[in-house]
């Protein structure tokens, strides 16, 4: 079995096929991409199998996520967030990538766990986002998140701690 992602996150249109086998360790530097593969694995896991009707996947980074809970963001770090480093832009999924990362380092670069990192922070930050927050903000994880909870009665692959 293997996996064909092309113009997908960080997988160009010459990224080659991946062989997937009964167990897959993924080596790589920041960046690298390999925590999109392992979300583009969640989202095609979590699709319906039955495509009656096209559906569209949008994989996003998770940073616009964090832009919707702020609270969360303070709750994390702390007092020593600065919200007003972040984006004032009422579409958070407009926002260009970069400006996100930008705003994050430079909210809590002051704090004591340092100024954001995608790898040292996100998937912390992600288990105390309100998904209710995101669906009021954030149009396209609305159709994410509907789409997951109609499907919810499949198996789903965990993630190993």
């Amino acid at each position: 079995m293997s996996i064909k992602l092309r113009n997908m996150l960080s997988f160009g249109p010459e990224t080659p096929e991946i062989p997937l086998l009964s167990l897959n360790v993924l080596i790589g530097p920041s960046g690298a991409g390999k925590s999109n593969l392992i979300a583009m694995l969640y989202l095609l896991q979590a699709t319906p199998r039955n495509l009656v009707e096209p559906i569209q996947i949008m994989a996003q980074v998770m940073e616009p996520w964090f832009h919707c809970d702020v609270e969360a963001l303070q709750q994390y770090y702390g007092s020593c967030f600065r919200v007003q480093d972040l984006s004032a832009r009422p579409g958070v999924e407009e926002i260009p990538k970069p400006d996100l990362f930008d705003g994050l380092k430079a909210a809590a670069k002051d704090c004591n766990k340092g100024a954001y990192s995608k790898g040292g922070h996100a998937f912390e930050i992600l288990t105390l986002i309100n998904p209710e927050k995101v669906r009021e903000r954030a149009p396209h994880a609305e159709r994410l998140l509907t789409c997951l909870a109609q499907d919810s009665g499949k198996p789903r692959i965990q993630p190993s701690h």
